[in-house]
């Protein structure tokens, strides 16, 4: 009789009966206090989170809502790693907590899919996505062994953050709209730009996360090795150089001087095997990379992730990009009325202006056809925004400015403009303090429009 006493309470310890009804909505990370409920006496595991998707209405809308939360008196850990050290487990159970979010979403999808329906539709719809919840929910357990195959947890932790951004409509494509290169972020990456000790500009996107780190680099250079020998050995010779020995490398030639050279190498002093995608697509540079802890066993999760990321690139075509900004915003450039030059290096008027040797001063995009005109997207990367006064350009000896008001910079050479192809045009920018003999100095880049 003591022992069918115990069974029949051991339900209500293990739901925590005395607390008051408690639930966490999914949104913020979780902490080990919304773990609320009494530690399972005969389990194994250390800690247990309960989560679902529940069925919502708001009464202001007249509409149904899916959420996804924690009941935390069905949620549990035992006293000994509620501590900083186990952040690992509580990050295992998060990610259970995701998965509830993304079958929440999903469930949204279909209501905005289907408006009005009566609220058994959604219901049903519920219950067959909680089938499918649960059986995503056993196999993320199974396949990371509930966290110990760290691998695995980490390759689990990429499908689900992938699926958070797709079904949250964000395709996780992050596109560089000057370059046209694209990848797969599974969260939104850190961006930047500037010029290397070459002074050759670059822009990349980068994230670390799982263990590893992965980017996708730009560089925009004009001079590339023509043939495959000549860009494996180069290749080579560069890891040679930075002491990453190669393990393998392919090079396979296309059109137009593209090549694509897929390397694995391996980082000896850190420990960390490389997989690496070079895409030489004139006058773009392109590098692709997933960086893995180098073990020896158990990297089947981080190769899979390093595959599928460096498998998401490609290079698209930006150009439409660029000639909407103008459509959509007619007053995004402001061109200055034109002076006349009286010399082609310098002018002398009510302002005088220099116009230096050119030089590598940013990244750009173009020239690209704009009804009858050509347009020139350009980023800045040697000098900040808030010391530049003018941006400009000189072409067919006459000093253009713009005042643009984007983050991004737009030149356009008006059709009257423009000398006979193919011709060069000066693209730049005057800083607020430069003077040169009582001229301002247009720090320019010369491109060539064919």
């Amino acid at each position: 009789m003591i022992c069918a006493s115990v069974l029949l309470l051991l339900p209500l310890l293990y739901n925590n009966f005395n607390a008051p009804p408690a639930f966490t909505r999914w949104g913020e990370p979780i902490t080990w206090d919304s773990f609320a409920g009494v530690p399972r006496i005969f389990s194994k595991y250390d800690a247990s989170i309960h989560s679902t998707i529940y069925l919502g209405y708001d009464s202001a809308a007249e509409q149904y809502y899916a959420y996804a939360a924690q009941n935390n008196n069905y949620s549990w850990a035992r006293p000994s790693i509620r501590d900083s050290v186990h952040a690992y487990l509580l990050g295992h159970e998060q990610y259970h907590f995701n998965i509830s979010e993304i079958h929440a979403r999903l469930l949204n999808n279909f209501i905005r899919a289907n408006p009005g329906r009566e609220e058994i539709d959604y219901k049903l719809k519920l219950y067959a996505l909680q089938r499918e919840l649960d059986d995503m929910q056993d196999k993320y357990d199974e396949e990371s062994a509930h966290s110990l195959n760290i691998d695995l947890q980490r390759w689990w932790e990429y499908r689900i953050d992938s699926l958070l951004q797709v079904h949250a409509g964000d395709s996780g494509m992050v596109t560089d709209y000057y370059s046209g290169g694209q990848a797969f972020f599974p969260v939104r990456p850190v961006q930047d730009a500037g010029s290397n000790s070459s002074n050759i500009p670059y822009r990349y996107s980068s994230i670390g996360k799982y263990g590893m780190t992965m980017h996708s680099l730009v560089y925009q250079q004009l001079n590339y090795e023509s043939d495959v020998a000549s860009v494996e050995s180069y290749a080579r010779a560069l890891y040679s150089t930075l002491e990453t020995p190669v393990q393998s490398i392919t090079v396979q030639s296309g059109s137009n001087n593209d090549f694509v050279l897929k390397i694995v190498a391996d980082d000896t002093l850190n420990q960390k095997r490389l997989y690496d995608l070079w895409t030489v697509r004139p006058p773009y540079l392109f590098q692709v990379r997933a960086e893995i802890p180098k073990l020896e066993k158990d990297t089947i999760g981080y190769y899979r992730i390093a595959q599928s990321f460096l498998s998401s690139f490609k290079v698209v075509n930006t150009d439409q990009h660029w000639r909407s900004l103008l459509d959509e915003d007619s007053a995004r450039v402001t061109i200055v009325p034109m002076v006349t030059v009286k010399k082609p290096d310098n002018y002398i008027s009510e302002t005088c202006y220099n116009i230096v040797a050119g030089a590598v001063h940013g990244f750009y995009r173009g020239p690209i056809r704009y009804n009858d005109q050509w347009l020139i997207a350009y980023d800045i990367t040697d000098e900040p925004d808030s010391v530049v006064q003018d941006h400009a350009l000189y072409v067919n000896s006459k000093l253009i400015t713009f005042k643009d008001s984007g983050p991004d910079v737009l030149y356009v050479i008006p059709k009257d403009e423009q000398p006979k192809r193919p011709y060069t045009v000066a693209v730049g920018y005057i800083l607020r303090s430069d003077t040169a003999a009582g001229c301002r100095i247009m720090h320019n880049q010369k491109i060539q429009v064919e």
